[in-house]
């Protein structure tokens, strides 16, 4: 697994904004930093920062990482689903509402139009 990291976000907020950076706090242990040369999304536990030029490639990435969630969340018996979504600290429903609106790519909402 991936070695955790401990990260202040209140340190990082106001040195990413120093710097020049739009910084947006989307929870309490996630925010994202942009500037004209870089994303960085940062967590509690870690960072990664991706250069613009890379983002393109990085969304096809993250794509093909959906898939491959969705494919195993469907191959799961419902025991196993009702267990990951405990784990998740949600519900069952929950996680198969969030899975049927990445098969949709977000666009849920004009699909029951």
């Amino acid at each position: 697994m991936i070695e955790k990291q401990k990260i202040n976000l209140t340190q990082f907020r106001r040195e990413a904004e120093a710097a020049g950076c739009r910084v947006i706090q989307t929870s309490r242990s996630r925010c994202i930093a942009a500037d004209a040369a870089e994303i960085a999304i940062v967590t509690t536990t870690g960072a990664v920062r991706i250069p613009i030029g890379q983002v393109r490639a990085l969304l096809r990435e993250l794509d093909l990482a959906i898939g491959a969630a969705r494919e195993m969340w469907s191959a799961m018996s419902l025991v196993e689903k009702n267990q990951l979504a405990h784990e998740q600290g949600t519900n069952y429903g929950k996680m198969e509402q969030i899975f049927y609106e990445l098969k949709l790519g977000g666009n849920y909402e004009q699909e029951n139009r």
